[in-house]
């Protein structure tokens, strides 16, 4: 089986406060990890989590308005970036109208829909973006299906990539939802059940923290071997080790999703330097 997505992502050290050379800083310290591991697997991704389209707001032909002092150049212009470290650019964006985090002012970031699905993810595909995490806040807010709903998603990927060549590795993160509704086709289902060849990787909890208590939460809630196999990974959430967590936790904690199998997602801010103690993991 070919090893699990490896990378890092910015939500859990950044939250929304991105921008090109924030993404930039994290990818030169992404490369410069690389060049420490002498055998074996490399981190390859560098996502850009939720908090990237600030405006919120589309053109009058449904494109994204990206703020360009927040992103000189587009997001072409720091996918180029990452892919110029040897490395692939990650994006992301909610199922639904609504995104999962606030703007300063109250207001709920935005995400897509139906209607948007193939225009996005082609924009997405054409900016030259490698990995589209699609997360569920706005789509669990308007009652959407899981799986109806990342099926239409991937379809519309694979429709990208048709046009473009460029095809994006889908990472789907429910929080591995099971639905109660009995009208829904995957009622009583998680993403572990359906989710291999709809996308790659499917979170199976809730969102991490942290501490080695919610650590082992995850690993637990991630025991579904059924689901997992042929380069389709159950997904515990990024990792949080050099996020506060002691030396000794921060090894266990990387050791159990490496035995897990789970895609090995750093979340810690790689523009600072880990501790001495730390540099093992």
């Amino acid at each position: 089986m070919p090893p699990p997505p490896m990378g890092w992502s910015s939500w859990n050290s950044l939250g929304e406060g991105v921008n090109h050379d924030v993404i930039k800083a994290e990818a030169d310290g992404l490369a410069s990890l690389n060049t420490r591991i002498t055998s074996g697997a490399r981190y390859e991704y560098v996502n850009i989590d939720e908090g990237w389209w600030r405006s919120g707001q589309r053109d009058e032909s449904g494109n994204f308005i990206v703020d360009t002092t927040q992103w000189p150049g587009g997001m072409q212009a720091i996918a180029c970036y990452i892919h110029g470290k040897g490395l692939k650019a990650g994006i992301y964006i909610d199922a639904g109208p609504r995104g999962c985090g606030k703007r300063a002012d109250g207001t709920h970031f935005v995400g897509s829909d139906f209607a948007c699905y193939d225009h996005d993810f082609l924009q997405f595909a054409q900016w030259g973006f490698d990995f589209v995490k699609v997360d569920f806040c706005g789509g669990a807010a308007e009652n959407y299906d899981p799986q109806t709903t990342y099926r239409s998603i991937a379809q519309a990927i694979r429709r990208a990539y048709s046009q473009t060549g460029h095809l994006m590795m889908f990472s789907l993160c429910d929080g591995g939802t099971i639905p109660t509704d009995k009208s829904f086709p995957d009622y009583g289902e998680g993403p572990w059940v359906w989710g291999a060849g709809v996308g790659t990787m499917w979170r199976t909890t809730r969102d991490i923290t942290p501490d080695f208590g919610s650590v082992t939460y995850n690993l637990a809630g991630n025991y579904h071997p059924e689901g997992q196999h042929t380069g389709y990974y159950n997904d515990p959430d990024m990792m949080v080790a050099a996020m506060g967590m002691s030396a000794v936790h921060d090894q266990a904690h990387v050791s159990l999703w490496a035995i897990a199998g789970a895609p090995m997602i750093l979340g810690n801010d790689l523009a600072k330097p880990l501790a001495a103690e730390r540099q093992a993991c």
